[in-house]
C-alpha cells in the first residue's frame, strides 16, 4: 500500500507539507522513496515530508495469525500477500523502527539519514526486512 497525501497550509514560506502511508514490506513505497530521496535533497526545507505506517486490527483472528503476523493481541496486524517469507510481526517491528529513526533523526534535523537507512535496508533487505538485517543496514 503507498498512498501519498498532501497537506494545505497557510503560511508565508511557501513550505508544502506531504505525508506517505505505507508499509516497510511494499517495495513499491520504497522504490518510491529511493525516487523521491534526489527531490527532497532538491528541496531542502521548503518541503517537508511524514512517513506514516499502516497496520489493522485483528482481534478475533485465529492464534496462529496472531501468532505469525499480529502484536498487541491482534490490535497491530501486517501481512505481505505477495511474499509469504516475511511474518507480519517483521513488518510491524520494521514499520516501528522506521519510524522512530524518522522521529528520532527529524528532531536533530537530519531526516536524509532516515533516506540513507530506506535506501540500505531495502538494497540489503530486497523483500524480507527482519531484525536481522535491519542491524546489517545500520
Amino acid at each position: 500500500m503507498v498512498q501519498a497525501t498532501f497537506k494545505s497550509h497557510s503560511n508565508e514560506d511557501n513550505t508544502v507539507w506531504w505525508d506517505l502511508w505505507m508499509t516497510s514490506s511494499s517495495d513499491r513505497a520504497l522504490d518510491f522513496l529511493e525516487d523521491f530521496r534526489q527531490l527532497q535533497e532538491a528541496f531542502g526545507d521548503t518541503v517537508k515530508f511524514t512517513p506514516h505506517y499502516v497496520f489493522w486490527e485483528c482481534i478475533n483472528c485465529d492464534a496462529s495469525y496472531l501468532e505469525r503476523d499480529c502484536l498487541g493481541g491482534g490490535k497491530y496486524c501486517a501481512i505481505e500477500p505477495s511474499n509469504m517469507l516475511i511474518k507480519g510481526t517483521e513488518i510491524v517491528f520494521e514499520d516501528l523502527r522506521q519510524k522512530c529513526l524518522y522521529q528520532n533523526l527529524s528532531k536533530k534535523g537530519d531526516q536524509m539519514k532516515w533516506f540513507d537507512y530506506i535506501e540500505r535496508v531495502h538494497a540489503t533487505c530486497h523483500n524480507v526486512i527482519n531484525e536481522e538485517c535491519s542491524k546489517r543496514a545500520h
